[in-house]
């Protein structure tokens, strides 16, 4: 099953989706330049293999449903999120807020 939601944040309307796999879930919320995802996502290795894209993205962990990465707190994130000032810590809806 794949969920689709929008999400209204102060920045603009980002897109969550949950894609049901057998035995797991892939959970993001995407902004018109960046997104955040759950735990599953290598972002060392993506920026390894196209760091000429300077990918926005962030990664939390330990949720279940698409409303929880916003209250997630980010473990990690790519260089150009942090170029727009995305930090480990912040909760997820502050990093989304950063990527429009």
């Amino acid at each position: 099953m794949i969920k689709m939601e929008p999400i209204q944040l102060d920045g603009g309307v980002a897109i969550g989706v949950m894609v049901e796999l057998p035995q797991t879930r892939q959970l993001t919320i995407s902004t018109s330049k960046g997104y955040i995802a759950a735990g599953y996502m290598d972002l060392p290795f993506l920026q390894q293999r196209r760091p000429e894209r300077h990918i926005i993205a962030a990664r939390v962990l330990d949720v279940r449903e698409i409303t929880d990465l916003l209250a997630a707190r980010v473990h990690d994130c790519t260089p150009a999120a942090a170029e727009r000032g995305v930090v480990a810590g912040m909760i997820g809806r502050e990093a989304l807020e950063r990527m429009f």
